[in-house]
C-alpha cells in the first residue's frame, strides 16, 4: 500500500496499517519535529548516536545536489519515533534542503534490532562493481587525493564523500591507475611504504613536471646514484625506518614525501624530513 504527499502530520494515526508506505517531502522543519520526538522526558534511547563525520558527509551531498535516491526508506514506528534514517534527518537539517523519502509507518520497534546489520558497501565494491582495477587502493587514493586538494587534509569533517570519489575516479581513471600501479611498484622494493600515500604524491608529482616524477621514483625505489643529504636519499631512509605496525599518520608520511620532493626540486639539501609540530591544514604542502 503506498500513497504520496508533500507533508505529514504530527503524527501518523494509530488506526494506519503496519507496512503504510508514502512518499513524503521531508523539509529541515519536518525533520526538525521528527528529530524532536527522541526527547521525550524518559531515559529511554530510541536510536543510536549519530555520526558527527557521516552527517556532514550526507549533509553535503544534498546540499551539492549529488543526493541520490536508494529507495530506502525512513521507516516510523508504532510508538511515534524514526527507527531507521536519524542520520540521513540530522543531514536535512544541517543542509537546509528539502528531500523526497519513503516513509514506512506502523512498524513494531523491537524490529531495531534488525535493521542496519548487513555489512555496508564501501565506494571500494562501487568502483568494483564498475569494473575498476586495485580497486581498494585506488578508492583510498582518490580520497587522500580530493582531502589533499580541499586544503581540509587534517579535518576528518571534510573527508570526501562517496559520490565525491566515484565521479573523482571517473573523470581521471587512467591517471589513478598509472599512481596506483607505480604506488605498488615502488611498495615491492620499499615494503614499509603506504602504497595510497605513494600513488597520491605520484598522481600530483606527474602533473607538475613528468620526467622529473619519473627520475624522482625512480631514484626513491632504488637508492641508486643518491649522494649524502640527497632529500630524495633522506625521504628513503625515512620510509626504511617506519615500523609497519606502526607508521606515522597519513598526513604526515605525505607530508615527508612532498617536503622531500619540493626540497629536491629547489635544490636544496636534507638528512631528515621532520613532521613540523605546528603542520595543519592551512600550512601543508602542494607539490611544487
Amino acid at each position: 500500500m503506498s500513497r504520496t504527499r508533500t507533508t505529514a502530520p504530527a503524527a501518523p494515526p494509530k488506526t494506519e496499517p503496519a507496512g503504510l508506505t508514502e512518499r513524503i517531502l521531508v523539509t529541515p522543519e519536518l525533520a526538525a519535529e521528527w528529530l524532536g520526538r527522541y526527547n521525550d522526558g524518559t531515559d529511554n534511547v530510541y536510536n543510536r548516536t549519530p555520526g558527527e563525520v557521516h552527517v556532514i558527509k550526507l549533509a553535503r551531498d544534498m546540499s551539492e545536489d549529488r543526493w541520490a535516491d536508494t529507495g530506502v526508506p525512513l521507516i516510523m514506528g508504532t510508538h511515534d519515533k524514526i527507527l531507521d534514517g536519524r542520520q540521513r534527518l540530522e543531514a536535512i537539517v544541517v543542509s537546509g534542503k528539502s528531500i523526497y523519502f519513503d516513509v514506512r509507518f506502523g512498524i513494531d520497534p523491537s524490529a531495531q534490532a534488525a535493521m542496519d546489520r548487513p555489512r555496508k558497501r564501501s565506494i571500494a565494491n562501487d568502483l568494483q562493481m564498475a569494473g575498476v582495477t586495485n580497486c581498494h587502493v585506488v578508492a583510498a587514493t582518490t580520497g587522500l587525493i580530493m582531502h589533499w586538494r580541499s586544503g581540509k587534509i587534517m579535518d576528518r569533517r571534510e573527508v570526501p564523500t562517496d559520490s565525491q570519489v566515484f565521479a573523482f575516479e571517473k573523470e581521471h581513471h587512467d591517471e589513478l591507475q598509472l599512481a596506483t600501479q607505480q604506488g605498488g611498484s615502488i611498495r615491492w622494493r620499499l615494503p614499509n611504504v603506504t602504497v595510497t600515500v605513494i600513488s597520491a604524491m605520484f598522481f600530483e608529482a606527474v602533473l607538475v613536471d613528468e620526467d622529473a616524477c619519473l627520475e624522482f621514483f625512480k631514484k626513491l625505489a632504488s637508492g641508486e646514484g643518491l649522494e649524502a643529504r640527497n632529500p630524495i636519499l633522506a625521504l628513503r631512509n625515512t620510509v626504511l625506518r617506519y615500523d609497519r605496525k606502526r607508521k606515522p599518520k597519513r598526513h604526515e608520511q605525505l607530508y615527508q614525501a612532498v617536503h622531500a620532493w619540493n626540497l629536491w626540486r629547489s635544490g636544496r639539501q636534507a638528512e631528515q624530513l621532520r613532521v613540523p609540530t605546528t603542520l595543519s591544514s592551512n600550512s601543508f604542502p602542494r607539490v611544487k
